[in-house]
């Protein structure tokens, strides 16, 4: 009888394990990428009291963090977050399996903003959770839960959003250097140009594109300090419209060129522009003027695409956040046993020594990142070699320069010219 009872016990138990790894999964309306979610669920003392048994008497195996990701949508205005969404999702799919986090989605944009609070807080309430998004869209939404006590499970990490000096100690900004990816930019234009006419087409009013513009007058001065630079800015809600942007941008740079001898117009074009860029890039480069692109890399196989794209690389910030976990105190709130963490007490720091600040850094939370950290990339210039040449310089003088970015030697001020 008591042998019977015994099986009888621990066939419940074993029975609500069963049941919670089923139905497990990301709660909250959030889902899981690539097919069915995989939860590591444990059950509690209570679930096993429900199944008619005491809870068994070894200690709770850990449970596995989350990562919820929360994509900004994808607009007229901003279509370059269709290939850093996806970025994002193929690095974290395979990075977060293997590390044994969960990985969820949530896409806010399908739900009515009045549901927003319960969805993300449900999708935090079971375990350790770091939250990645990017841009401002739910950056105030964000900042309006920390009060709520499951937020106190969660670490907020936000991308590409302008620095604030005021957060809440639970955010943690990766500040995006672009300058260097300029600096890159204006070395490439110093050597292509022939007669140093250079233009450069950005947003206005974006704190990214005001560093991207700063970096790259910088370069373009050390590759060729008589070479002039035109800053041309569009807003994005101009360019929503493929054809009127294209012909907004030509616009602009007809006005340049009608300054200059035609003889010598400018003679290379960058874009920090994005996809809403490409239409008139397109139109330039088969101009047979060399183009340089920016944001997100080319998805330009043609002999009209641009000799290389300087981009950020979202694919990459999943291995990021794993490799560098402690560090950046993404577990700060509650280690994977579900206890209070320990201020480990790091000092903030750039991408390649990233830190969690103490306490008199508390509200700034910042990790810098920059050509070092693997995020900011340069395309390869394969492509563009199977339609046209490039000078056997440019090759040197690229590879030289992004190496002495990656281990710092050098340093691209963020300040933007006064009158390039």
């Amino acid at each position: 009888m008591r042998y019977s009872l015994h099986c009888s016990i621990w066939i419940a138990v074993w029975a609500s394990l069963l049941g919670l790894l089923i139905l497990g999964g990301c709660p909250g309306g959030a889902k899981k990428p690539g097919g069915t979610p995989k939860a590591r669920a444990v059950p509690s003392a209570e679930q096993g009291e429900e199944a008619g048994a005491k809870a068994p008497s070894q200690p709770t195996a850990p449970r596995a963090a989350s990562v919820l990701f929360l994509p900004p949508p994808v607009s007229a205005e901003h279509p370059e977050r269709a290939i850093l969404n996806e970025q994002f999702r193929q690095g974290a799919e395979q990075t977060f399996a293997s590390a044994g986090w969960q990985f969820c989605e949530l896409e806010l944009a399908e739900l009515s903003v009045s549901s927003w609070r319960s969805a993300v807080l449900a999708s935090v309430e079971d375990s350790p959770v770091v939250i990645f998004t990017y841009q401002e869209d739910f950056l105030d939404f964000l900042r309006g839960l920390v009060g709520d006590s499951p937020m106190e499970r969660a670490m907020v990490v936000i991308a590409l959003a302008e620095p604030e000096e005021n957060v809440p100690p639970q955010f943690l900004q990766l500040e995006f250097h672009p300058e260097e990816l300029g600096f890159v930019g204006g070395i490439m234009a110093a050597e292509l140009t022939t007669d140093g006419h250079v233009a450069l087409y950005a947003f206005s009013e974006d704190y990214y594109s005001d560093l991207f513009v700063a970096g790259f007058w910088q370069g373009l001065m050390v590759g060729r300090s008589g070479a002039s630079l035109r800053d041309l800015r569009v807003s994005r809600r101009e360019m929503t419209d493929r054809e009127e942007g294209a012909s907004l941008m030509a616009e602009l740079l007809n006005k340049v060129n009608s300054e200059y001898d035609p003889r010598f117009a400018v003679d290379v074009v960058a874009f920090w522009t994005g996809p809403l860029g490409d239409a008139f890039a397109g139109e330039v480069a088969a101009a047979r003027i060399p183009v340089i692109a920016g944001v997100v890399p080319s998805q330009d196989a043609t002999p009209f695409a641009p000799v290389t794209s300087l981009y950020y690389d979202f694919s990459a910030i999943p291995q990021f956040l794993v490799d560098n976990q402690e560090r950046l105190g993404l577990l700060k709130r509650y280690d994977l046993d579900g206890s209070p963490a320990q201020n480990r007490g790091h000092k903030q720091g750039d991408a390649g020594t990233p830190a969690q600040p103490d306490s008199s850094t508390a509200g700034s939370r910042r990790v810098h990142i920059r050509m070092d950290s693997g995020l900011m990339k340069v395309q390869g210039f394969d492509n563009y070699l199977r339609f046209h040449s490039l000078p056997a310089e440019f090759m040197k003088s690229v590879d030289f320069y992004v190496r002495s970015l990656q281990v710092g030697e050098l340093e691209v001020k963020p300040e933007l010219p006064e009158s390039p």
